[in-house]
């Protein structure tokens, strides 16, 4: 009766796995044929919400505009982070090295993040 218990567990416990890995797998090859992504998000920033839209086109591009009363702007290039706030006419530079977007900027690097 044991001996069938644990066969059932390690049959059911071996293709969980396969199939955790077959999404995964299916994911990044989807991601591998994407040039471009589109996104909403919601940020939390000083018990402040900010809501918006993100553009991603692989790889060294980024542009996010936010739904407020600044009309924020960020884009970003290879090497520079660009916030422009429209409505005061603010534009103001970072070094891409700084920021978390770093992350899912290039292609390979979200594979990898993934994979993770």
């Amino acid at each position: 009766m044991f001996k069938k218990f644990f066969k059932i567990l390690f049959i059911f416990f071996t293709f969980s796995i396969n199939l955790q890995a077959n999404e995964i797998q299916f994911i990044i090859n989807q991601l591998i044929e994407t040039d471009n992504i589109t996104f909403d998000f919601e940020q939390s920033t000083n018990n402040k919400k900010e809501v918006g839209t993100c553009i991603l086109v692989f790889d060294n591009k980024l542009s996010c505009d936010y739904k407020d009363s600044m009309q924020k702007k960020i884009l970003i290039n290879e090497k520079t982070l660009v916030v422009h706030q429209k409505k005061y006419d603010k534009v103001y530079f970072y070094p891409i090295s700084n920021s978390p977007f770093i992350k899912i900027f290039k292609k390979n690097n979200l594979v990898n993040l993934i994979k993770k």
